[in-house]
This record gives C-alpha cells, sequence and structure tokens, in this order.
C-alpha cells in the first residue's frame, strides 16, 4: 500500500511538473487573450514623435496580480482638435526598439474635459478609459508605455507615460521610471526659469519630480528639453534626463500657448535625503539654459525650497546676450512708453540694462521691438538691438496681458560713464515709436533716472 501510494505521487509530480512546463510554453497567447477585454496586435515600431496637444492624467497605472501578470491602466488623454466623441479613439502602446504593440482602449465618459473647455475646438467628454490586459503574450524586452490619440483612424499624438514593462523569462514587471543618467553638462548658455510642482523620496530612495521650464520666448513645444542635476551636497549623483508633458498653468500665467509643453517629470533612484539639492536645465536649439535658483528640500522632506545659486556660477552678466549694433533711427512716428528694472555699469565698460517697452494699446506679445541708443554727452555711440523676454509687472499694472512680452534686455560694451543717457524706441510695424523721456545715471552710478527730452 506504502508503495503504490508513493507510485501515485510520483505520477502526479510529473503530471504537475509537465503541466507547468506546459503552462510556459503553449498557454501564454490564448490566457492573454482569455484574460484582457481588448486583443493585444503588433503595430509598426515608433520612429517618430507625434506632438499633438495632448493632455494625460495617469490616475491609477498599477500591477493587480502576478499570476497572470494583470495590469491596470486608469485614466484619461485629452487631445485638443476639431474631432468630435465619434471621430476620436485612445489606445495603449507597448514600444520596444524593435517591435511595438497596440492595444485599443474604450472610450468613457470623464470629468477631464472640463479641465479643457477654454480651448479652441470640440469639447470631448468621453475622454477616460480603464484598461485591464495581461502581458504573457507579448515576448521578453522592457516597453515604454506611451498612450496614443487617434482621429479617423488616424494616430495624431503620443504621450509618454513615465512606465515601462520589463519583461523577463516569461515574467512582467510594471515600472515608473521616466528618467534615464546622460552626460553632466558642462557649458551653459544662458539662464532659463524653472518651477517645480509636486516632490516626494519614497523610503527606497527614489526621487520623483514634476515641475516646467522653459526658455523666455520660445516655444516648448517641440523645442525643448529638460534635464535635472541631482546633488548630495557639493557631490553629483548625476544628471538625468525627464519627460515632457503638456500642463495648462504655465502658458495660462504667462499668456502664451507656446508654453503648454513646458511641463516634465523626473523619477531617480538612489537617492539620499543627506543635503540634497536639485538643478534644472532646459536645453534649446543645441544649447543648455540653467536655471538661476537650484532647489533644496524643506525640513520635513515634503516641499522643496529656491536657492539662488547665481554667485556660484556664471557672473550674473551671462544674463544678458550682448546687443548687437544697428543702423541710427532717422525718423520717428510717435511717442512709446518704457522703463527700467536693472542697471549695472561694469568696471570694463559693459552696460547691462533690463527693463520694458511698449506702445499704447499694441499687444506686445509678437509685434514689437526695442531698441536703445546710447549717449556720452551730445555724442551717440550708436543705435542697438535687445532681447525681448515675457514680464508680468507691466502687463499687470496696465491690466492688459499683450503686455507680458514688454521686457527687453540688453548689453553693450565700451561704454563711458561721463554724461551717459540712454533713450529707448519701440518698433511697430515697421515704424519707430521714442519714449519722452531718456535715462540718465544717478551720481552713484547704481540706478536710472529719467528726464524729459520732448523740447
Amino acid at each position: 500500500m506504502k508503495r503504490k501510494t508513493s507510485k501515485w505521487r510520483k505520477v502526479a509530480a510529473a503530471v504537475f511538473f509537465l503541466t507547468v512546463i506546459a503552462w510556459m510554453v503553449f498557454s501564454t497567447a490564448w490566457i492573454a487573450n482569455w484574460r484582457n477585454d481588448t486583443k493585444i496586435t503588433v503595430y509598426k515600431p515608433i520612429d517618430s514623435d507625434l506632438t499633438g496637444l495632448s493632455f494625460i492624467g495617469a490616475e491609477m497605472f498599477e500591477q493587480l496580480d502576478f499570476l497572470y501578470d494583470t495590469m491596470l491602466f486608469n485614466g484619461y488623454l485629452y487631445n485638443v482638435s476639431e474631432a468630435s466623441d465619434d471621430e476620436v479613439a485612445k489606445s495603449l502602446l507597448l514600444a520596444a526598439s524593435d517591435v511595438c504593440y497596440k492595444i485599443a482602449m474604450d472610450n468613457k465618459v470623464h470629468w477631464a474635459y472640463r479641465i479643457f473647455v477654454d480651448f479652441d475646438g470640440v469639447i470631448k467628454r468621453k475622454a477616460g478609459f480603464n484598461l485591464e490586459f495581461s502581458p504573457l503574450a507579448i515576448r521578453n524586452g522592457i516597453y515604454k508605455v506611451i498612450l496614443q490619440a487617434e482621429e479617423h483612424g488616424e494616430p495624431v499624438a503620443r504621450v509618454a507615460t513615465g512606465y515601462v514593462i520589463e519583461k523577463m523569462y516569461g515574467h512582467a514587471t510594471l515600472r515608473y521610471r521616466p528618467s534615464e543618467p546622460v552626460e553632466s553638462i558642462a557649458e551653459v548658455f544662458d539662464w532659463a526659469n524653472v518651477g517645480f510642482s509636486s516632490f516626494s523620496l519614497l523610503n527606497d530612495g527614489t526621487l520623483n519630480l514634476a515641475g516646467w521650464g522653459v526658455v523666455d520666448g520660445v516655444n516648448a513645444s517641440a523645442d525643448t528639453a529638460v534635464y535635472i542635476e541631482v546633488f548630495n551636497g557639493e557631490d553629483s549623483i548625476g544628471t538625468f534626463s525627464t519627460i515632457k508633458e503638456n500642463i495648462t498653468y504655465i502658458a495660462e500665467y504667462f499668456n502664451d500657448t507656446g508654453y503648454y509643453a513646458a511641463g516634465f517629470k523626473a523619477s531617480v533612484p538612489s537617492v539620499s535625503a543627506e543635503n540634497l539639492k536639485v538643478r534644472v536645465y532646459v536645453k534649446y536649439d543645441g544649447a543648455f539654459y540653467r536655471c538661476s535658483y537650484h532647489f533644496v528640500p524643506d525640513e520635513n522632506m515634503e516641499t522643496l525650497v529656491s536657492v539662488s545659486d547665481m554667485e556660484i556660477h556664471e557672473p550674473v552678466t551671462q544674463l544678458y546676450r550682448p546687443s548687437e549694433q544697428v543702423e541710427s533711427i532717422a525718423e520717428v512716428c510717435d511717442w512709446a512708453n518704457a522703463g527700467f528694472s536693472s542697471f549695472s555699469l561694469l568696471n570694463d565698460g559693459t552696460l547691462n540694462l533690463a527693463g520694458w517697452g511698449v506702445v499704447d494699446g499694441v499687444n506686445a506679445s509678437a509685434d514689437t521691438e526695442v531698441y536703445i541708443e546710447v549717449f556720452n554727452g551730445e555724442d551717440s555711440m550708436g543705435t542697438f538691438s535687445t532681447t525681448k523676454e515675457n514680464i508680468t509687472y507691466i502687463a499687470e499694472y496696465f491690466n492688459d496681458t499683450g503686455y507680458y512680452a514688454a521686457g527687453f534686455r540688453a548689453s553693450v560694451p565700451g561704454v563711458l560713464a561721463e554724461n551717459l543717457k540712454i533713450m529707448v524706441y519701440v518698433k511697430y510695424n515697421n515704424d519707430f515709436y521714442r519714449c519722452s523721456y531718456h535715462f540718465v545715471p544717478d551720481e552713484n552710478m547704481e540706478t536710472l533716472v529719467s528726464v524729459s527730452d520732448i523740447d
């Protein structure tokens, strides 16, 4: 009796072992199809970006079990366009370097449409999705999880979620991993504007960040990329890429739709809380711009505070791009309003200026340019171009959002302090308007005062 029981145990063990082998070799495809509401299809490898005006909310991206490797994706994908709910569709892409899988997603009613009613286009009330699927049928590899918006059967936008699926030895794991190490940034061209919207340092040492970064006046939609450098004290852990994402609040604040793509997300592993600080760079047209602040967490490791680091990097003069000399302005059409926010004359004779210039009632965003003429007494040293920049205080003062782009910067070499004065011109519609004041420095050569020159 004992011998017979032992024999049946061996048979049962062999059957179980063979069943496991059969499960691993033959069953993955039909099990995955049985588990999935939607079929996984092979899609063409992604060889280009689609930068439609899409906004996403990844409300619940998680792995539900480790038997079928079931994963849940719940959130919304909203692409701003003229297409109606019946003309749009959404899909989830699993993209590797040599293969891509596509999973169609249903259209569900979602509150997200309320966020975007101010956009031109058709309001889409079916922006939500809820998808459960098993990746057992896909081959081993590392896949980026991408949301794709489609209209009339054609893809119009793709948005990286920051999640990846890593499948090895038949088992798949969902991870949030948007940042990759890159080479350190050795040379910085100029300054960028940056802020953070969320920050967390997990118990396992993972630093998660979300925020925004822009170069003044540069369309962020396709032309910029954001990088972060993480430090423990003076020691750099490394520089890392981020994932761009569309956000609304920066574009609304600056009244510039080119800033919709200013958002970014980052996740960096193995970070220590001790003396932690973060620096942010924005890349544009092959050059790097750095935020003039680094960010350090508060004492509770909950939020970040900004700390100026101008004095430990490039000198402040790097804020000012050299101005180009242009032809003198012979004829003036009318008067402009202008002022200065900062002024310095360096020991080497470099005059650095920042300020604003507007023509009454004219939108400064794209239609105006500012020029300055520098004098020593009655002798003009020349007329110079300036670099435009977005500012807020003039728009707020005049209660006119068209004045956000009224700011300018200038840097002129070889300037003498003796009898220095500056005139400002604003060009609009090929006509020149001049400020009714010229500006001269005070007795300490620190600030400028206005002197009427109407007569």
